[in-house]
This record gives structure tokens, C-alpha cells and sequence, in this order.
């Protein structure tokens, strides 16, 4: 019965936003506010990253950097690659094994080393750059074998 007077009450809201109750106005705009901001703050957040594609978005260690690797075949870009996926894959397995068993300082002291080791075999931090310019590179490739097909 609760149920039945509950419902007898509710009354429906037309979907025209010129006839909803003047207080949920705010927060209706609120709402799409909210959703603007956050569309808007991926897009820029997105567009800013520094890439062969956005160099604008670098600074010049980057740019010389990007200039460095892409001076290199496609196919030693990948050799190169695969080379530090291997050893990130070595360096993860022998510091999982030894975090695993550690606790409290020795394991941050492990983390930290692991951290340091990573940095060391990504060519300190070469290894998100050499995947774009690779990404690029074969999009780049793929859009030349198109070109000469036509």
C-alpha cells in the first residue's frame, strides 16, 4: 500500500528543460558543465603530449631526441625495441621474486632498485618515445605503399 500512495504521489517531469522545477536548473547545468570540463580537459590533455606527430608539444632534448631516432631504419627501431622489452621482461621476473619475499623497508629499497634498473634498460625513458616513432613510422610506411598503389 506504502508503494501504491508513494506512486499516486510521483509526478512526471517533461523532458523539456524549460519544465523542469526551477531547482533542478542548476544542477541540470551543472551537470552538462561537468561534462564540457571533462571532454575538453581530454582533448587538450591528449593533444599535449610530445610525440613525432605533435612536436610542437616538445621541448628540444625531446625534438632532438625524436630527430636521433627517427634518423634509424624501421627495422633496427625494432630490433632495438624488442631488446628492451626483453630485458624489462628479466628485470621484472628477478625483482617480482625478491619483492615478493620482502617487506616494509627492504621492499621500497627493492622497488626503488627495480625503479632504477627499468630506467636503465628503457634507455632512460627512450623505450615510450621509440614506440611512438615506430607506431609513426610504420603508419608513415603503410601510407607510402598506399600512395605508390594508386
Amino acid at each position: 500500500q506504502a508503494l501504491k500512495r508513494s506512486s499516486a504521489q510521483a509526478t512526471a517531469i517533461p523532458l523539456h528543460s524549460h519544465s523542469f522545477p526551477d531547482n533542478l536548473q542548476p544542477q541540470m547545468i551543472f551537470q552538462k558543465l561537468v561534462v564540457v570540463c571533462a571532454v575538453m580537459l581530454v582533448t587538450l590533455c591528449h593533444a599535449a603530449e610530445c610525440g613525432p606527430e605533435s612536436l610542437e608539444h616538445c621541448n628540444e632534448d625531446e625534438k632532438n631526441q625524436i630527430f636521433s631516432i627517427q634518423s634509424k631504419s624501421l627495422g633496427s627501431l625494432t630490433t632495438q625495441l624488442e631488446v628492451m622489452e626483453e630485458n624489462i621482461k628479466e628485470v621484472e621476473d628477478m625483482y617480482a621474486q625478491q619483492i615478493g619475499a620482502s617487506s616494509g623497508e627492504k621492499k621500497e629499497t627493492l622497488l626503488q632498485e627495480k625503479n632504477d634498473r627499468l630506467y636503465e634498460v628503457t634507455g632512460h625513458g627512450t623505450y615510450t618515445m621509440l614506440k611512438k616513432i615506430i607506431q609513426w613510422k610504420e603508419t608513415e610506411l603503410k601510407a607510402a605503399e598506399r600512395a605508390a598503389e594508386l
